[in-house]
């Protein structure tokens, strides 16, 4: 019988949509080797040490899910990454003690050997993943990460106000930009702006401090609406917050049951309308929220018409009953299209139809029941 396709839905939610998201550090051991590395084509660059090897050039290690510990470490909050480790090391260390000697059986020594392999790959991956691992903790444990992370949650929750020390000591400190400019269009985003004065206040800091020649920056960060003062309305952030329930107090990183545990609390915006879009009733059940969002909304669903949905049908089997068989030819009948084939329905007794038979007798009736549409 035919396989039932693998993908029946598509979402497109452009990038506009939720700006917010990009914006955050992400918490997972993917995510935090983007952020402290950079990945790149699925390639990671890490010194020659993190990696185990000589040399002074840099070694690219491929991340993708042929890589078993990796394909299980990926989407792990990086705080339960040590444990996991940890336990797949023990896994490796019970199989190692299972070497065989004199006294094993055939079977046993077959066995082992045919995991040898598999485990050896993982041995490796295990020192590799685990050198770098150790590299994003050293960032991860410094001081300025927890501050900056604090200061993210606060303004995702809608409780930073205008304390923005932090964001003036990057400055001061001249932090990369880049790093800056992350946390002041998270700021303008959650707070639909800043006051005008502030806006002032922050441009004119970035300029002395950075250089006239990221003017051009500025200026494309506010036509975007990424940067920029207050608008007039108020914040539609607070409304989306709450109406899909973005930010989550209670996660359990090492059992998530929420996707709210890849930023430790925050549930991307995104994914959010994709769980809605998967529920019984769609998107229909949140239009007071797709309103406050930009761009339009909507749905379309693919129904096939009886015609074509009958003879998809028979197709799916190498040989159709008499019975099948006449059903289909009835169905072209009806629809006004001559199913011309060698054999088939020849008038007085059904026979059995070929699968491409029916296929080309699906394509017909459904071409002719569109014409009629």
């Amino acid at each position: 019988s035919a396989a039932a396709p693998e993908i029946d839905m598509l979402i497109l939610i452009d990038r506009e949509v939720d700006m917010i998201t990009p914006l955050c550090t992400q918490l997972t051991y993917e995510g935090l080797l983007d952020e402290v590395f950079g990945v790149n084509n699925s390639l990671v660059e890490v010194d020659p040490e993190v990696a185990g090897a000589s040399g002074t050039r840099k070694v690219k290690i491929p991340l993708n899910s042929n890589d078993r510990l990796y394909a299980d470490a990926r989407d792990r909050n990086f705080s339960t990454l040590g444990p996991h480790l940890n336990a797949r090391a023990k896994k490796i260390e019970e199989y190692t003690k299972r070497r065989p000697d004199r006294d094993n059986t055939l079977s046993e020594i077959r066995t082992f050997v045919a995991d040898l392999g598999s485990y050896q790959a993982e041995y490796k991956s295990l020192r590799v993943h685990t050198l770098i691992a150790e590299r994003i903790l050293q960032v991860t444990r410094s001081a300025d990460f927890p501050r900056r992370l604090e200061c993210e949650q606060s303004m995702l929750a809608g409780v930073l106000g205008t304390r923005t020390d932090y964001i003036e000591e990057l400055i001061a400190r001249q932090a990369p930009l880049v790093s800056v400019l992350r946390l002041l269009c998270l700021y303008s985003l959650t707070s639909n702006g800043l006051k005008p004065n502030r806006f002032d206040h922050f441009k004119r800091e970035l300029l002395h401090t950075y250089g006239y020649e990221h003017l051009f920056t500025l200026d494309n960060l506010e036509r975007l609406g990424l940067l920029c003062a207050s608008r007039r309305g108020s914040p539609p952030w607070a409304t989306v917050r709450n109406k899909l329930r973005l930010v989550v107090d209670d996660i359990d990183e090492t059992q998530p049951n929420d996707i709210a545990y890849v930023y430790s609390g925050y549930a991307p915006l995104s994914i959010r309308l994709v769980e809605q879009a998967v529920r019984h009733g769609g998107w229909q059940r949140v239009d007071d929220v797709l309103r406050m969002l930009p761009g339009p909304t909507f749905e379309h669903t693919q129904a096939r018409t009886a015609v074509a949905a009958a003879a998809a049908a028979a197709a799916a089997n190498a040989t159709a009953s008499a019975a099948a068989a006449a059903d289909v030819a009835a169905l072209v009948d009806a629809a006004g299209i001559e199913a011309e084939h060698g054999g088939g329905y020849n008038g007085n007794t059904p026979t059995a139809l070929a699968a491409g038979d029916v296929a080309a007798a699906a394509a017909a009736a459904a071409a002719a029941d569109a014409g009629r549409d």
